[in-house]
């Protein structure tokens, strides 16, 4: 084998490595975007219920409080 076939393959062999460290480079810059804006829309979604379970608790409370001094005037 020649030096210039060396070089070459030398020079496809990083030219290989670098196409596909930059494939997978990118695959995982697009999965992590992917994954957060995932997160995102179930913080969001999470902040929602959050506030609906809130919203129950204090009807809840409110009509705990006149049964509970209903039952003590008795």
């Amino acid at each position: 084998m020649s030096k210039h076939n060396l070089t070459y393959f030398v020079i496809g062999g990083f030219l290989l490595y670098g196409i596909l460290s930059g494939l997978i480079l990118f695959s995982y810059h697009t999965r992590t975007e992917a994954l957060l804006e995932e997160q995102e829309r179930l913080s969001e979604s999470n902040k929602e219920l959050n506030e609906k379970y809130e919203n129950l608790l204090q009807v809840v409370n409110k009509t705990q409080e006149p049964l509970e001094s209903g039952s003590e005037e008795e």
